[in-house]
């Protein structure tokens, strides 16, 4: 193959921009510039839920969008969202886990209701603190009503408004009143991270697992940032930890890949991408890395068709100008028009 095609690349990408990246629509109604949903989860009883279960928002494909945590009253509101399909889950310890689909495409706002079902036995339901796992405060919230406001103030910064310098204000008084609290560290490392700071964003990542060393989010968090900093086999290690702990996350699948192919292990990083595809078609990033096997396997038709997948998923993404050029090469040298 000639040399011209032969491509190394690579880029960094915080968790919460590829999530966003993979759950946008590239075909939106006009007329509507941005959804709302409200979510509130009910106990059978038909009470609100407690506070502190964590409620996720996924794309159509499954894969996911952001999270947040009830608040008093058993809700929880998803705002600036594009119109898409979208999949609202309960996912709680201590719960059986529940999903709504909806198709926001044409609607503005709409409200979820999901029940919470306990799955605590009648024999040991007492295992379960009376408000549910939302009173077990230390696992889910800050133990202060200092921290939990910080907590709230913080988390709509960073997710909603994407003000992550805004954010970081609110984290460090969280991490303040509450240092144990390993969350708001991995929180501060994300902020950290959308601001490109990746030093500073690995010692928050580092101190949250030294608050929680089985966190998915701290393991993801620290090995995401190492491969910005370009120390790819010290990425490897909380990578490889965060996907023992989350055997299904397609970010962890991804960035392995990442560090596999920037150290020339392109054999080693083929299954991690293969399955990233497999469990979400739609998570454009991936298809750069395919191509990228493609290309050390010396089948450039493959290669290009995974580069015009990602342009066709995402083509005003942050790799699209890289990766327009690089198919445009290919097609070049193979004399496609």
């Amino acid at each position: 193959m000639n040399n011209a095609i032969r491509i190394v690349f690579f880029a960094a990408l915080v968790s919460l921009s590829l999530t966003q990246a993979a759950a946008q629509s590239s075909t939106q109604p006009s007329r509507i510039q941005d959804v709302t949903i409200h979510v509130k989860i009910v106990q059978p009883s038909g009470r609100p839920a407690p506070q502190g279960l964590m409620v996720e928002l996924r794309n159509q494909t499954g894969m996911e969008v952001t999270r947040i945590m009830t608040d008093s009253r058993g809700m929880v509101d998803f705002a600036n969202l594009t119109p898409a399909p979208y999949i609202v889950a309960l996912h709680q310890l201590g719960y059986e886990e529940r999903q709504s689909r909806i198709d926001m495409t044409y609607s503005p706002s709409m409200t979820v209701y999901i029940d919470a079902v306990s799955t605590a036995k009648a024999d040991n339901s007492g295992m379960l603190p009376p408000g549910g796992p939302g009173d077990t405060i230390s696992a889910n919230l800050p133990a202060s009503e200092e921290g939990r406001k910080a907590l709230d103030l913080g988390n709509a910064a960073l997710f909603e408004r994407k003000d992550a310098a805004a954010s970081l204000e609110y984290f460090k008084k969280l991490n303040k009143s509450d240092p144990d609290y390993s969350n708001g560290w991995v929180l501060t490392g994300t902020a950290l991270s959308n601001l490109n700071k990746n030093d500073e964003a690995e010692k928050a990542f580092r101190k949250a697992l030294q608050k929680a060393p089985e966190s998915y989010p701290a393991n993801f968090g620290l090995g995401m940032v190492l491969n910005q900093l370009g120390r790819f086999e010290d990425a490897l290690k909380p990578l490889q930890k965060s996907l023992q702990l989350k055997a299904d996350s397609v970010e962890a699948l991804y960035e392995i890949s990442r560090s596999d192919l920037a150290l020339n292990r392109w054999q080693d990083a083929e299954p991690h991408t293969i399955k990233a595809i497999a469990l979400a078609p739609n998570f454009a990033p991936a298809h750069i890395s395919m191509g990228n096997i493609y290309l050390r396997k010396r089948d450039a038709p493959s290669a290009l068709k995974e580069f015009q997948t990602y342009l066709s998923l995402d083509p005003n993404g942050p790799f699209a100008p890289q990766t327009r050029e690089i198919a445009n090469k290919i097609k070049a040298a193979l004399k496609i028009n």
